[in-house]
């Protein structure tokens, strides 16, 4: 699940069946991303749909959406979105260009490289159609970026997504601390802030008083929200860009903490 913080940059060697990111070409990704979106699109062509799947930046590199991309960091998560054929874009989450293979805690995610023009292409196919799935799905909530949270195994607290995207447990929003400057300034979190290329699964945990927000298949840290820690934040205290909603919710949070661990 890719969140928050970007991907690691340490460039520690780490084993022989292992590439480092850092090293891997921005120009052959953008080429490798082009040639898989072309080849689903194909797809959805042939299958008459309204739509067509496009690249829409990269959340942890501040890139917005383009046609057709000349350059694409390998090191972090691609946006897409979905172009209706009236104009309307729809976010749909996450992507990775390459492929991942083990985790180490002290290090992050392993690849072995690149993914083929072929698996990239039917993963966003299968993405696609996710997508429209959860959509029809009641417990399925779906921020304004497209990820998406199952909300069926919560019987004991409840996680909604309020109109301004933010996440909402039992109710009250969630804060989350980010280094910066030597300070720990608070943020809100968004429900777009937690992304992963998959549906992110919720897991109430009444010995330790904890829901955690995962992706089954990624072996990476889980985040989760801490239902014993109650906090009150003042609101001067948050990012300039979220202190008018906080001024309006005036209200207290929980807690988001996170598994040791990189990302």
């Amino acid at each position: 699940m890719a969140a928050i913080n970007p991907a690691s940059s340490d460039k520690t060697t780490i084993q022989v069946n292992t590439v480092d990111r850092t090293t891997l070409s921005h120009t052959d990704a953008a080429k490798l991303l082009n040639a898989a979106l072309e080849a689903a699109n194909q797809v959805f062509l042939d299958r008459k749909e309204a739509f067509q799947v496009v690249y829409n930046g990269q959340p942890h590199c501040h890139t917005k959406g383009e046609t057709t991309p000349e350059k694409i960091n390998p090191e972090a998560p691609i946006d897409l979105a979905l172009l209706y054929n009236d104009g309307t874009v729809e976010p749909i989450d996450i992507v990775d260009i390459v492929e991942f293979t083990k985790y180490r805690s002290d290090y992050g995610r392993l690849t072995s490289g690149f993914k083929s023009v072929d698996d990239f292409s039917q993963e966003i196919v299968l993405k696609v159609e996710r997508h429209l799935a959860s959509i029809k799905n009641p417990y399925i909530l779906i921020s304004q970026m497209g990820s998406k949270y199952n909300i069926e195994p919560l019987t004991k607290n409840t996680l909604s997504i309020d109109p301004h995207d933010y996440i909402r447990v039992n109710g009250m929003r969630v804060a989350y601390f980010l280094d910066k400057e030597a300070e720990m300034q608070p943020k809100v979190l968004l429900a777009s802030g937690l992304r992963g290329s998959g549906i992110l699964q919720l897991d109430e945990r009444s010995d330790v008083n904890r829901i955690y927000i995962y992706e089954p298949d990624d072996p990476a840290p889980r985040f989760y929200v801490d239902l014993s820690k109650v906090i009150q934040v003042t609101i001067d205290s948050f990012p300039a860009e979220q202190q008018i909603e906080a001024k309006l919710y005036d209200d207290q949070y929980l807690l988001l903490g996170r598994e040791p661990g990189k990302i």
